[in-house]
């Protein structure tokens, strides 16, 4: 709900008053407005994630869909996951999915 496309957007409309798409808000994070913007993304990202390292302890975490091709999610991000994981040792790697936003159609297509 936090963390979405479409939930950023939304974010993004409700500070500035503006309503911009995802790529465009990225473009346009380089000043104090977007910087709060992302702080509360990576906040929202750290708190979403944390949770199911603490609740499942998965062997990985791939990022999917558009999202996982915001770059800094892979350095800020997993440094507020991180954070907020409850242990002192993490070591659930986050990582970017190889097959792009196409997964579903090769899971479809090998479940055919």
């Amino acid at each position: 709900t936090y963390i979405s496309g479409p939930s950023l957007e939304k974010q993004w409309t409700k500070l500035t008053g503006n309503s911009k798409t995802l790529p465009e808000i990225l473009s346009d994070i380089d000043n104090e407005i977007g910087q709060k913007w992302k702080d509360d993304f990576l906040e929202n990202f750290g708190f979403g994630l944390a949770n199911v390292i603490d609740i499942l302890d998965p062997d990985v975490i791939v990022l999917g869909g558009g999202l996982s091709n915001i770059d800094f999610l892979y350095v800020e991000g997993r440094e507020s996951v991180y954070d907020k994981v409850f242990s002192d040792l993490v070591d659930t790697p986050i990582l970017k999915n190889k097959l792009g936003d196409s997964a579903g159609v090769y899971g479809a297509a090998l479940l055919t």
